[in-house]
């Protein structure tokens, strides 16, 4: 079942994923239990969540348990990850980079310039300047050797302007509609030219928000009746009720 987890873009229902493993393999098990409570809208047990998959030894569970906390994260729960990311290696830092778009949260940029600055000489700092920009909604420059000040003044400007309050996807207001409209027209765009589906950050961040599975994700080859199903799949979205800059996982606002 993790394995089958790792390689979904998004978090299904877990009562709907079959039967559980063995008491042999528990601490697998204890993931599903963390996601069966979130899916019900109980977040309680947020702090628990973070110190198991952040010193699960297991990978996968690392890597699932970011994706979840991602997708499961009110701003002031970044302070959980305050440890890790003082002390995280290259591998685990990829890692959280990322999904951290996902967290639609602007609470992350501060911890993201405090990395920068640790890595601002090394590759990773080029991947942590362009997160702090699609963040942002501010367009990255492949040519351009970003700064530490550089960088923290497009969040000063932007946080002047905004309130920091709202999740934000790309620098605009989180709001299922818009982020529909940009799934149809990608998905036109490789109908068209008969190309695959080419993310799955917005199909990710919609079925995790409305606990519904979008219909097409990274490498889906799109035809008409995939067309069709993401019409029918964006219409049901667009009859749930939304707030513009808020969050929900499974319907449940965060």
């Amino acid at each position: 079942m993790l394995d089958k987890l790792i390689k979904n873009f998004w978090f299904e229902n877990v009562e709907n994923m079959g039967e559980r493993h063995t008491q042999e393999q528990n601490e697998e098990n204890k993931i599903f239990d963390f996601i069966q409570q979130f899916q019900n809208g109980n977040f309680e047990q947020k702090e628990d969540f973070c110190h198991y998959f952040l010193l699960s030894s297991d990978r996968r569970i690392f890597t699932v348990g970011m994706r979840l906390f991602m997708a499961i994260a009110g701003h002031e729960d970044f302070r959980l990850l305050e440890n890790f990311l003082s002390n995280c290696d290259e591998e685990q830092l990829r890692i959280f980079l990322a999904f951290v778009q996902e967290s639609l949260s602007l609470h992350a940029i501060p911890y993201l310039l405090a990395l920068f600055e640790d890595w601002e000489e090394t590759y990773v700092g080029n991947d942590i300047a362009r997160c702090i920009c699609a963040m942002l909604g501010q367009q990255y420059h492949e040519d351009e050797e970003y700064k530490l000040n550089q960088l923290g003044d497009m969040f000063t400007s932007f946080s002047e302007k905004n309130s920091l309050k709202l999740f934000y996807y790309k620098g605009e207001k989180y709001y299922p509609g818009n982020l529909t409209k940009t799934l149809i027209e990608i998905a036109i765009n490789c109908y068209k030219s008969g190309a695959e589906f080419y993310t799955d950050q917005i199909p990710s961040i919609l079925s995790n928000s409305s606990g519904i599975k979008c219909p097409v994700s990274y490498g889906k080859k799109i035809d008409g009746e995939i067309i069709k199903e993401l019409y029918e799949y964006v219409t049901t979205i667009s009859n749930m009720e939304w707030k513009k800059g808020g969050k929900c996982f499974y319907k449940h606002n965060i």
